[in-house]
């Protein structure tokens, strides 16, 4: 029903209140006639048209994805408003816009099919269904516990979005589907930093995730696990005494949100062995950001006292405090930068010092290590090692290093020793990329270097990093 206001200008009106029966042509020559000439409206007939009442458009959301569906002319947003009141007669358009991961399937009902847009006239109540589906899966897990001392059970949790239907689950991995199972659980026997990998998949594709050195299952008779980083026992390397480690101890260092650096140098020392090494282990943040240390105004750790030489040297060292050893030591996932000539650091007296031009992100000084799946870039040197018994690196991205102009003292790679110290070094499954300078990329002094098993060498440049 509907109503209508009636009379002329400057008159007191009269409403009348139409039924749907009431529509018509009236003669109202008695209330429009005979006015003044000042009078803007002389009329002597009007047309009373009763008003239906408006219909309503539905739009029911269907499927395991997410959208929202909007109307022409406004009123329906949902979102929050599935429903909306419109004049009969109305031309209503209906649009469908699916959410970040989801997939627009199409209407059903009122006549409106496939992914066009919906069009509706009002001449009744409407309902139509939009169906939003999810797209590719986005791969996500979880674990009831990240460290444990072994024989270690851990039980994953699937957590991907987009409803998987099948689920590949590596968790050591060695490049083998260890289970298919949406929620497994797995043994690990062996102490030992672990990598884990999911893969899901539906019908509209597939997704992997991987967790760098997400499991730690410790030696129960030797070692400890210092949690170090943001809302972690320990805040700071420098409240850790890396320096002092003991068999079989594991250094889990947490990435700062937004890759804010840890700016500070640390030393490496300690006696591990090989079935219970010393691990400075790195550990990603959720975008697969490793923590990263940065050499501008790094603080050395002040309780290193006299047995601590060299400090212009590197960023990382390990090995060479005092007479302390260095054996069996695993660094593994940091990111290293900002060992550059003249650059300002804080030695370990907390007095202002220098890089010198050799200065490097990583260096090994004597004893048996392994350097892993770290991305060294912007130093004078990558990485250098010298009088090592035996070193290994691998999985690393070494490049953008040699920074100052002086191009014979700086490298991605320095290997050096006399041949008397037998020093020896095997670099393995590496990408070394660009040198800044023209000098050159490795330099090789000591008795036995071995380039293997696909490390690759790149004469084009790696995406430069930045600070």
């Amino acid at each position: 029903m509907g109503s209508a206001v009636i009379g002329p200008y400057g008159s007191g009106s009269t409403d009348y209140v139409l039924s749907d029966s009431d529509s018509g042509v009236y003669d109202l020559v008695n209330l429009c006639a005979n006015y003044d000439n000042n009078q803007a409206l002389v009329c002597d007939r009007i047309e009373l048209i009763a008003i239906d009442d408006p219909w309503t458009a539905t739009v029911d959301k269907t499927g395991d994805g997410n959208g929202v569906v909007t109307s022409s002319p406004s009123g329906l947003d949902c979102g929050g408003t599935c429903g909306a009141e419109f004049f009969p007669g109305t031309m209503v358009e209906l649009s469908a816009t699916p959410a970040a991961g989801s997939v627009f399937s199409g209407w059903s009902g009122e006549s409106c099919e496939g992914e066009q847009t919906c069009r509706l006239t009002m001449t009744s109540d409407k309902t139509v269904e939009a169906e939003f589906t999810g797209g590719a899966p986005i791969a996500d897990f979880s674990a009831d516990a990240t460290i444990g001392d072994a024989p270690f059970t851990v039980t994953f949790t699937d957590a991907s979005g987009n409803s998987p239907v099948s689920w590949q689950w590596d968790f050591d991995n060695d490049g083998a589907v260890d289970s298919t199972l949406q929620n497994p659980s797995f043994q690990y026997e062996g102490p030992g930093v672990y990598t884990v990998e999911l893969t899901v998949a539906n019908s509209v594709g597939t997704d992997t995730i991987t967790k760098k050195h997400y499991i730690t299952a410790m030696n129960p008779s030797a070692g400890t696990v210092y949690e170090t980083g943001p809302g972690k026992t320990y805040e700071s390397t420098r409240d850790v005494g890396l320096h002092l480690l003991q068999e079989g101890d594991v250094v889990r260092i947490y990435a700062k949100p937004n890759r804010e650096p840890y700016v500070e140098k640390f030393i490496v020392a300690g006696v591990g062995t090989e079935e219970n090494p010393i691990r400075v282990v790195g550990i990603p943040d959720d975008e697969g950001n490793k923590p990263v240390f940065y050499g501008y105004n790094a603080q050395d750790n002040t309780n290193y006292g006299n047995y601590y030489w060299n400090e212009d040297r590197q960023i990382v060292l390990i090995g060479q405090y005092g007479s302390k050893q260095a054996e069996h030591i695993v660094v593994e996932g940091l990111e290293v930068h900002g060992a550059v000539y003249g650059v300002p650091f804080l030695d370990d007296s907390g007095q202002a010092s220098a890089y010198t031009s050799n200065a490097a992100g990583i260096r090994i000084s004597t004893g048996t290590a392994v350097v892993k799946d770290c991305d060294v870039h912007g130093n004078e040197n990558g990485i250098f090692a010298s009088n090592t018994e035996d070193a290994v690196l691998e999985y690393c991205h070494i490049h953008d290093n040699g920074v100052h102009t002086s191009s014979y003292l700086q490298h991605n790679i320095y290997h050096g020793g006399s041949d008397s110290s037998g020093s020896q070094i095997t670099v393995q499954y590496c990408h070394i990329g660009e040198l800044l300078n023209d000098g050159q990329q490795a330099k090789i002094t000591g008795q036995n270097t071995r380039l293997r098993s696909k490390t690759l060498c790149k004469t084009s440049p790696f995406p430069r990093a930045t600070s």
